[in-house]
């Protein structure tokens, strides 16, 4: 095998990596403790090193060479298609760059001992580019945020911050929707809740009339929180609870909850907590304002109960003593765990009681968050963005609340730590009792306690079975939790 041979195959072989690794980076945040987490870098480097060793001894064999090359990247050939944005054109100029250096050293290779340098170079080189990428990343990302720290010191709206494991894109909407009447508000678009995602929102829509920002914050790793600390400050902080969301980086409950309370620590006015919540109940913090809906001893307190007549869920918000009383629409008893904690907000902001009792029955859930539409006799409550334990429970109980024959397509929980059996347990026990057609997508978790379930690769061949087999009867078909190829309006 001559030089441009090996050239060419080696081209191939890092064109794939890059292919291969952006596609997995490019929804996730961007950094190399990221690119080492979703890779298993150091095992697959020490793969890619046997190969390549491997391969110094097979160079005069083509065949086997290319064969080698083939079967490593046989499992890759799937889902190869990425979303060209700025950051991955600059990635691939950096990586590109760096293999016209490789032309250049193996122009004036002779050696086998510089053959082997040069091999050894370009079995990291995606790794050398990435780093490049990564700090030019950082150097414009500095760049961006001290033009959105220029701007919220000019415009100086109110800034509420929300974290927690979940519940963060609903509260975030639900505050919305109690202040706009009064205020002039601004949030962060969709799930956008990191920081690149808070800067873009300030630099982008942030203008001189807007009163108050409300950014959503997402850690999912311990000192995920300090780059937001660091970098903007908050007057209202907002904690909506501490779930077994992201335990794989967090590692304990316990690391969760101490991330997720720096930013109450950190609030310049007051901090908004869920008594509800085992893990933030206990917080010491100096101001707070407590919602609940369960516990007495709250400043913000919401009473429910469901009417089996009308159908309509009935809520009671009771604050120092006053109380009143209003309907709301919302599926998920945690998403009017989600509107006590919104309601809490509004009051601080002096927003009237009557303003919230007509506001509040015209909040819907969020898209794809317990989200209800029809299609010709089918009903779907729509929960697809994400899931956990309680979210998974909540929906449970609302299909339960239908007559009809109902449907559940769920891949299990996705994002769970270990020891979750008994929390498996409790939800398959949950499955078989209230589903009459249980459909699992691929095999979640708890599947082998499923009874009489069906199995489907994707949720687009569940939906064609019911086609085929119920497309006359009237069903309500929980979707429940992440279907990538769910969203069917």
């Amino acid at each position: 095998m001559n030089n441009l041979q090996l050239l060419v195959l080696l081209f191939v072989f890092q064109l794939f990596e890059f292919l291969y690794t952006t596609k997995i980076l490019q929804n996730q945040y961007y950094s190399f403790k990221r690119l080492l987490m979703y890779e298993k870098s150091v095992l697959k480097i020490l793969y890619k090193i046997v190969l390549t060793f491997v391969s110094f001894f097979l160079l005069k064999h083509n065949r086997i060479f290319i064969l080698m090359l083939a079967l490593m990247f046989t499992h890759k050939r799937k889902n190869m298609n990425i979303k060209i944005t700025k950051r991955i054109i600059r990635h691939f100029i950096c990586f590109f760059s760096l293999f016209l250096v490789n032309i250049i050293i193996i122009n004036y290779t002779s050696s086998k001992t510089a053959l082997y340098i040069f091999l050894f170079y370009n079995l990291l080189l995606y790794y050398f580019s990435f780093a490049i990428s990564v700090f030019i990343e950082r150097i414009i990302q500095k760049i961006y945020i001290k033009k959105a720290q220029r701007k919220l010191k000019n415009v100086n709206p109110l800034v509420i911050g929300i974290t927690g494991s979940y519940g963060k894109t609903s509260c975030k909407k639900y505050i919305y929707e109690l202040l706009k009447s009064r205020y002039k508000v601004l949030f962060t678009q969709e799930s956008y809740n990191t920081l690149n995602g808070i800067t873009k929102t300030i630099n982008e829509h942030l203008k001189p009339y807007h009163q108050i920002v409300i950014l959503e914050i997402g850690v999912d790793s311990k000192n995920g929180m300090n780059k937001f600390l660091k970098n903007y400050n908050f007057d209202i902080s907002v904690l909506t609870c501490v779930g077994n969301q992201h335990l794989k980086t967090f590692k304990t409950k316990e690391n969760i909850m101490l991330e997720k309370i720096k930013l109450i620590n950190n609030s310049k006015l007051i901090s908004i907590i869920n008594n509800d919540d085992e893990y933030i109940k206990y917080v010491d913090a100096k101001n707070t304002l407590s919602f609940s809906t369960k516990e007495k001893e709250s400043d913000i307190k919401i009473e429910q109960s469901f009417d089996e007549i009308t159908r309509n869920k009935k809520i009671k918000i009771i604050s120092k003593g006053n109380s009143f009383s209003t309907t709301t629409n919302l599926y998920g008893d945690h998403n009017v765990s989600n509107l006590a904690c919104a309601i809490s907000v509004a009051y601080y902001l002096n927003i009237p009681f009557d303003d919230m009792i007509n506001t509040i029955p015209l909040i819907k859930n969020v898209d794809h968050r317990l989200s209800v539409f029809t299609i010709n006799h089918w009903l779907f409550i729509d929960d697809s963005y994400n899931s956990n334990y309680v979210g998974f429970k909540n929906a449970l109980i609302e299909l339960s609340y239908h007559k009809n024959m109902k449907v559940i397509i769920t891949p299990g929980i996705i994002e769970q730590g270990k020891n979750m059996k008994k929390e498996n347990e409790e939800i398959a026990k949950m499955i078989n009792r209230i589903c009459d057609i249980i459909i699992l997508i691929k095999k979640p978790t708890f599947s082998n306690l499923i009874k009489n379930h069906l199995s489907f690769n994707s949720f687009k061949e569940a939906y064609t079975y019911l086609e085929e087999n119920y497309k006359n009867q009237e069903l309500t078909i929980l979707i429940e939790n992440d279907v990538p190829d769910v969203f069917l309006r």
